[in-house]
């Protein structure tokens, strides 16, 4: 199956994947009271809810790839669900977190906010890859 995609893919995937693991060990590893902004009671319940949805989905999703790969199955749909939930939640945090609710003090967070953009463009290169390659394949 991995045979089939392009170079650039299989680059795309291995960033995905290190982004999606480093997520989760940076979000694992930090102490979440001193990302999220004590300021007020509702702020901190929402940030907290943020980052427990996130760390939750990351799990969710990189299980479901490590699955996708080794069975062959469901590569489609599983790259739609993972690029919309992507694109959805760069958007909330783009306009719902802009009175930063969550702040990253460390430089592993700000890193991991600097590379999102490209992880949002790496997984919509492979969705588009992969909806290339099956239209292809039908004709």
């Amino acid at each position: 199956m991995i045979k089939r995609y392009s170079w650039f893919f299989l680059i795309c995937l291995v960033f995905v994947l290190s982004y999606g693991i480093s997520g989760i060990y940076i979000i694992l590893r930090t102490d979440w009271a001193s990302l999220i902004s004590q300021n007020d009671t509702f702020g901190y319940q929402m940030g907290l809810r943020i980052l427990t949805t996130r760390l939750l989905a990351m799990i969710f999703f990189l299980v479901l790839a490590v699955y996708v790969i080794l069975t062959k199955k469901f590569m489609r749909q599983t790259l739609i669900v993972c690029a919309l939930w992507s694109w959805a939640s760069f958007i909330d945090d783009n306009i719902a977190l802009q009175i930063n609710v969550i702040i990253p003090s460390y430089t592993s967070g700000q890193l991991l906010l600097t590379f999102r953009p490209l992880y949002v463009l790496a997984i919509s290169w492979m969705l588009i890859e992969d909806t290339m390659l099956k239209n292809r394949n039908r004709g």
